[in-house]
């Protein structure tokens, strides 16, 4: 039986580490929603207190955020 943390877990607590209250400038991208979400509620576990969240953004969004095209 192993005991190791989730990716995404790991991935927030070490840029809450390296970034700390400069997290809010970072942009993350993630296949799903579902990525998103858990690496959110991950983020507000190791801050433990209110802080700004980076930009987080599925592929899809991402690519309709940088393009200057509509989505049919």
């Amino acid at each position: 039986m192993s005991n190791t943390n989730p990716f995404l877990k790991t991935l927030a607590e070490k840029l809450f580490i390296d970034y700390g209250e400069k997290i809010e400038g970072l942009c993350m991208v993630f296949p799903n929603r579902r990525a998103g979400l858990f690496f959110k509620k991950y983020l507000a576990a190791a801050a433990q207190k209110t802080t700004w969240s980076p930009q987080i953004f599925t592929i899809n969004e991402f690519m309709q955020h940088l393009s200057a095209l509509q989505p049919a």
